[in-house]
């Protein structure tokens, strides 16, 4: 009879981040903390993920860090479709 060797199973395929870090979807910029707190209400209000990350004088509002460029693009156009502005920064 035959001797058959097992395999090792192969490794799942391990994406690293991007070199200057996540793709992250912003969804707006304020001087204030309580405006980007209501942004923030707005989009967890509509189902997103959405949290407050301050970058010199202002609140950014971001949805979503992701290492795929492609995904951070997918999740922007789920929230130009309901009216919020999306851009896609590194950070």
């Amino acid at each position: 009879a035959a001797r058959v060797t097992p395999r090792p199973a192969p490794r799942p395929a391990v994406v690293p981040p991007a070199a200057g870090g996540l793709f992250r979807v912003q969804a707006g910029a304020f001087l204030s903390r309580e405006n980007a707190q209501a942004r923030v209400d707005q989009l967890q209000g509509a189902g997103f993920d959405a949290y407050i990350l301050s970058a010199e004088e202002l609140f950014k509002v971001y949805v979503g860090a992701f290492a795929d460029r492609a995904n951070a693009e997918r999740m922007a156009e789920r929230l130009r479709a309901i009216g919020f502005e999306a851009i896609i920064v590194q950070r």
